[in-house]
């Protein structure tokens, strides 16, 4: 599977060690200091999770994945599921975009992705909305 972000094509089939920093360097993630990044999520009107509806993801508040497991080696599930502009969550849900700020150290990228324009978090800091 291709895909195309920008000017960057992601091929896949032939990237096999796609990782956080190549992830970062790609769609140039904002920084927030030395330890944390700019992600993004979409969010139903009610500020819930698209999956199952019962994350709450209020502006202002912390929110821990209920079932994180940093061993998973899939790419979906156990975590809560970002990505690295605001425009790239909207091919999951088209929903209310959250800004958010997330530890490097909770954040987990599959390295051979076939959605490689999201990670997997353990717990994310909900700063804003934000518009496209």
């Amino acid at each position: 599977m291709i895909h195309y972000y920008l000017q960057y094509i992601i091929n896949t089939k032939t990237v096999k060690s796609f990782n956080l920093k190549k992830f970062i360097n790609i769609y140039n993630v904002e920084k927030s200091g030395k330890t944390k990044i700019i992600l993004y999520k979409s969010v139903t009107d009610s500020y819930k999770d698209f999956h199952n509806g019962t994350i709450n993801y209020k502006v202002g508040t912390t929110v821990t994945c209920p079932d994180w497991n940093n061993e998973f080696t899939g790419e979906c599930g156990y975590g809560l599921h970002l990505c690295g502009k605001p425009e790239q969550t909207q091919t999951f849900n088209k929903g209310k975009i959250l800004k958010c700020e997330v530890a490097i150290k909770d954040i987990v990228v599959h390295n051979n992705p076939k959605y490689p324009t999201k990670v997997r978090c353990r717990k994310v800091k909900v700063l804003e909305e934000v518009k496209l």
